[in-house]
């Protein structure tokens, strides 16, 4: 299919499909892994201090490939409380050396430098660091990515670097001729400043924490700060009886939203006394 009538199609047939994880679990997968591993190779070879004894010819198809990864789906463990985050994607090379990498890709989510990086953080804590350790992976060896479109405005940090989906675009160093899936990226890249969400997804949100850090941060640090979660007090208070909350990822601010739903924030010193009361805790961080 021939890229206008794809436009005219995705315009006046079947409506584009907007959803993030259409991108990240079927389009990057399509354009990564289309005609060999090529392409796969060079987007790694894009990550800074990637090693150089990784390539296609010596490491092949050693590798692990996961889109939408939950550590509480994969490991069957009831005796542990295990996060729900899910990052995007997650590579495990494992030959010839160990490496992790995870990517949080967003395309038409209009999020801030700080939401990206709250997030990007809270996947490290709570999935990366269990997963490097346990795969003996070492902490240089160990690379966050943030895909997005170029448009997004976001820049690189010490924790993580920033790609855009523009790499993807008419780059002569990929084999991407003939890829289906080539054109829902351009279509969305093209006419991103008419797709893309009106505004953030997170505006009464400042950052993210996990719980049994966010009760060390209040309780031993003397933090005043307000939780969020979606049913409020009742849900809290059931994640609290129940042990979900020491890996349930709360919203934090450090006062109280101005909008938003407010019977889904409780202070953080009823946090603390609900805690107190109901929990177990394990110091540790």
């Amino acid at each position: 299919m021939d890229y206008e009538t794809f436009c005219n199609n995705v315009r006046g047939v079947l409506p584009l499909n907007r959803k993030e994880r259409f991108y990240t679990g079927t389009v990057l997968p399509a354009l990564l892994f289309h005609n060999g591993l090529h392409n796969f190779y060079s987007f790694l070879q894009q990550i800074k201090r990637f090693p150089s004894e990784i390539s296609e010819s010596s490491t092949a198809d050693n590798f692990l490939f996961y889109t939408e990864y939950s550590l509480r789906d994969s490991i069957r463990d009831t005796e542990q409380t295990i996060t729900g985050e899910t990052p995007d994607v997650i590579i495990m090379i494992l030959e010839p050396a160990r490496a992790l990498i995870f990517i949080e890709a967003k395309m038409f989510a209009r999020v801030s430098q700080a939401e990206l990086t709250g997030q990007i953080r809270q996947q490290r804590q709570v999935v990366g660091e269990q997963l490097r350790e346990s795969c003996s992976v070492d902490e240089s060896s160990f690379y966050h990515l943030a895909l997005v479109p170029g448009k997004l405005s976001v820049e690189s940090t010490d924790r993580y670097q920033v790609l855009n989906w523009e790499f993807f675009l008419g780059n002569p160093d990929l084999m991407v001729e003939g890829n289906y899936f080539y054109n829902y990226l351009r279509y969305a890249l093209e006419n991103y400043d008419s797709l893309v969400s009106p505004k953030s997804t997170a505006t009464t949100c400042e950052t993210r924490e996990i719980g049994r850090v966010l009760y060390e941060k209040i309780k031993q640090r003397g933090l005043d700060l307000w939780v969020g979660r979606q049913g409020g007090l009742q849900t809290i208070r059931e994640d609290i009886v129940s042990g979900k909350w020491l890996s349930h990822v709360y919203f934090v601010n450090s006062q109280k939203p101005a909008t938003g739903r407010p019977g889904n924030w409780i202070s953080g010193q009823e946090f603390l006394r609900l805690v107190d009361e109901y929990g177990v805790v394990e110091h540790r961080v």
